[in-house]
């Protein structure tokens, strides 16, 4: 069981599955998030007997997540299927799935945990190699938030305070307004993040409190 994700859904039983349509060059899992085919093969049956079991040990939740899980959507379906009821289900997400996906989801997840990582195209296609991205994102967390649970995570980047939180931060605050919002500070620069050099460090203790204070400007629902 996993205990590093958002407290209200903790101890929660993460399931995997490796590929992403996501570049991320900061990614901390890059290496099998990037590969379809990284991993063992997935028996949907196995997991669900899995899952079943770690709930009676106690888990809160079941996470389905990558990657970006709408890789293997025919898999994560067919596990859904297969686990009870009364399982509380989470689908981790990058928020970038296509209309179709979103539609074969719909009524299958409890809560959607859903990433909003670039406050505009430029950004997500230099850090990502991903196009039209803002318009899917906010597309599908409007979807999502008017057909299940929705909780946005964002995680600040260093030199990217005012070209990607801020306009995040202002879009969920008017369009979403109180819908639960982490505002996740540990960035360290993973896998190709050196490719640019604002990525090479953390973030400083002033881009922390410009972005907290933003937040509270805001009154974003801030959880932890």
């Amino acid at each position: 069981m996993e205990v590093s994700d958002e407290l209200e859904l903790m101890p929660t039983f993460s399931i995997a599955l490796s590929g992403c349509d996501l570049r991320c060059d900061f990614c901390i899992t890059g290496a099998e998030s990037w590969n379809a085919r990284a991993g063992r093969g997935f028996a949907a049956d196995a997991m669900a007997a899995r899952a079943e079991a770690a709930m009676q040990k106690g888990a809160r939740t079941i996470m389905v997540l990558g990657g970006e899980p709408t890789i293997h959507l025919p898999a994560a379906l067919e596990l859904v299927s297969l686990l009870p009821q009364s399982a509380k289900l989470v689908w981790k997400t990058n928020a970038h799935g296509s209309a179709q996906a979103r539609e074969l989801l719909d009524g299958m997840f409890n809560v959607w945990l859903a990433d909003f990582k670039f406050g505009n195209d430029d950004c997500a296609q230099r850090l990502a190699k991903v196009s039209d991205y803002i318009r899917v994102t906010q597309e599908n967390l409007l979807w999502a938030d008017a057909h299940t649970e929705l909780i946005v995570r964002h995680l600040l980047m260093p030199g990217h305070g005012e070209c990607c939180w801020r306009p995040v931060a202002t879009w969920l605050a008017e369009n979403l307004p109180g819908v639960k919002v982490n505002l996740r500070t540990g960035f360290w620069p993973a896998w190709h993040a050196r490719r640019h050099n604002e990525l090479q460090k953390a973030i400083t203790v002033a881009e922390n409190d410009a972005a907290c204070k933003l937040a509270h400007q805001l009154r974003l629902n801030l959880i932890a």
